[in-house]
C-alpha cells in the first residue's frame, strides 16, 4: 500500500484511519484513567531505545498495546478535573478536520 493519501488508495486510507478512530474511541470510553504507569526506569529505557522503521499496521498495534495503556484518559467519568477534555463530538471532529485540512493562520499575501 502507498502510504501517501491519493485517489488510488483512499479506501485503504479510510480503513486505516477507521482503525485508529476505533482505538481512540475505545480509549476515551474506558472507565479507568490509565491502565498502567511508567516507572522512572521504564521511561529511561524508552528514551534510549532506537527508533526503527515499521509498517503502519505494526505501528498501530504496537502503539495500542505498548503505549496506550499508559496514556491518561481525561474524559473518563472517574477523573475529576476537566469535563471538556476531549469528549465533545464536535471538538473531536474539529481536531480531525484540522489535521486533514492543514490550514495555517498566516494570511496569504
Amino acid at each position: 500500500m502507498d502510504y501517501i493519501l491519493n485517489n488510488h488508495n483512499k479506501n485503504d486510507v479510510k480503513r486505516e484511519l477507521t482503525k485508529v478512530i476505533d482505538i481512540g474511541i475505545d480509549f476515551k470510553c474506558q472507565d479507568n484513567f490509565a491502565e498502567r504507569k511508567f516507572s522512572s526506569n521504564q521511561i529511561q529505557e524508552l528514551l534510549k531505545t532506537p527508533i526503527k522503521g515499521t509498517n503502519l499496521d505494526e505501528l498501530i498495534e504496537s502503539f495500542k498495546n505498548e503505549m496506550l495503556p499508559y496514556c491518561s484518559n481525561f474524559s473518563t467519568a472517574n477523573f475529576m478535573g476537566f469535563p471538556d477534555a476531549g469528549n465533545s463530538i464536535a471538538g473531536l471532529s474539529g481536531a480531525i478536520f484540522s489535521d486533514l485540512l492543514q490550514q495555517k493562520l498566516l494570511p496569504l499575501v
